[in-house]
């Protein structure tokens, strides 16, 4: 799925998750864009992965963004992504992490094309 398909392109705050990562591919997501929200998606390119999350409230006192400088805001976003080089390290990720049966189901299914794309390309 594309950036501008996703319900975390519409969220609070997603302008700095479009900087870094609007060109991937996006296996999965679990977002709520309204007042007051969230958004988690995994993504995929050239082989690697990224986990991005954040939440968002309806003012300062429940966002902790709004206080932030642009800058500061920006590099919160890129330092708290989690990145995998490969489907070793997201599978391994997968495992240790309670994300959810959708998760888990969205990597598993992911994983099982990829193979397959390889193995008919043999």
């Amino acid at each position: 799925m594309e950036w501008k398909e996703t319900v975390a392109s519409q969220c609070r705050w997603s302008e700095y998750a479009e900087k870094n990562w609007a060109d991937w591919n996006f296996i999965w997501e679990d977002s709520e864009a309204d007042y007051q929200g969230h958004a988690s998606f995994l993504a995929t390119k050239d082989g690697k992965f990224v986990y991005v999350s954040w939440n968002y409230g309806s003012c300062s006192g429940c966002d902790s963004w709004e206080d932030m400088e642009e800058e500061v805001r920006e590099q919160e976003f890129k330092d708290t992504a989690t990145y995998f080089d490969d489907v070793h390290e997201l599978k391994a990720f997968v495992d240790t992490v309670n994300y959810g049966k959708e998760f888990k189901d969205a990597v598993a299914t992911y994983m099982f094309h990829a193979l397959l794309e390889k193995e008919l390309a043999n």
